[in-house]
């Protein structure tokens, strides 16, 4: 049997923790999920993750802060960011820093599931709607 790809979730809302972690868990591996970076480094640092869900707007620090310390030590991690927020400079600036992908929150299940798989095997996919989406 092939090794699920395995996640860490960081989203500041405990319900939509809860439904990614519902909805994610029946093809990958959720190996915890957090309401904020800190425990999620903690976590990570002891026990690495294939791919990282971030929200964009932690409460307590700068996202971007984050992505730098964890592919300062993990460069091959992806991180996706799951944002409300359409914004191309920020996106740009993301995959400045290594992010390997930008996806908005409006996305359905089906859709995610399949380009976490994708991002996983080394594409990109950074886009404004669903589909608008890029993924190179």
């Amino acid at each position: 049997m092939d090794k699920r790809i395995s996640i860490y979730i960081i989203e500041s809302y405990n319900l939509v923790r809860n439904l990614y972690k519902h909805n994610l868990s029946d093809e990958f591996d959720i190996k915890g999920e957090f309401g904020e970076e800190k425990e999620c480094l903690k976590a990570f640092y002891n026990d690495p993750a294939d791919v990282i869900l971030t929200d964009l707007r932690l409460p307590y620090k700068d996202t971007f802060e984050f992505i730098k310390k964890i592919k300062s030590k993990y460069p091959d991690t992806k991180i996706i960011i799951l944002s409300t927020v359409e914004d191309e400079e920020m996106m740009y600036y993301a995959a400045t820093l290594g992010v390997s992908g930008y996806i908005l929150k409006d996305i359905e299940f089906p859709v995610l599931k399949e380009t976490i798989k994708q991002i996983h095997f080394g594409r990109l996919y950074f886009g404004l709607q669903e589909e608008t989406g890029v993924l190179i």
